[in-house]
This record gives C-alpha cells, structure tokens and sequence, in this order.
C-alpha cells in the first residue's frame, strides 16, 4: 500500500488525497519499522493469510522434492 501510494503520488500529486490517507499511511510504515526482528532487521514471522492448510502443505512438499529429484 505504501509502495503504491508513494509511486501514485509521485505522478499524480494529489495533496489532498495525502492529506486524508497520512494517518493511514504513517501507522503502516511504523508498523513495519516496529515489526521486524532486532538483530537482524528482517520482518518477523507473521501468519500466512494465503495458506489454507500449513499441516498439508508441509506433508506434501517432502513428497514434491522427492519426486523432482526422481527427474
């Protein structure tokens, strides 16, 4: 979102729209500074919101390596 709007703006400069997301915008960025990992600056592990099941998928990727290295 904050990548989108930067690009956004820097074509359009739409102040006004600035005005009524910066609340928005600024929470987000200081989420990502806060939400990262203290020693090594990388983004925390989060929950994956994309994945319907992580039991599944981790009992059928051993599988799909196994059968990539058969080729």
């Amino acid at each position: 979102m904050i990548y989108a709007f930067w690009h956004y703006f820097q074509r359009i400069r739409d102040y006004d729209l600035l005005r009524e997301v910066y609340d928005v915008i600024t929470r987000a960025a200081n989420f990502m500074v806060n939400f990262r990992d203290e020693k090594l600056k990388l983004p925390l592990e989060s929950y994956d919101l994309w994945r319907r099941d992580s039991a599944s998928t981790r009992t059928r990727l051993p599988q799909c390596t196994q059968a990539n290295r058969r080729k």
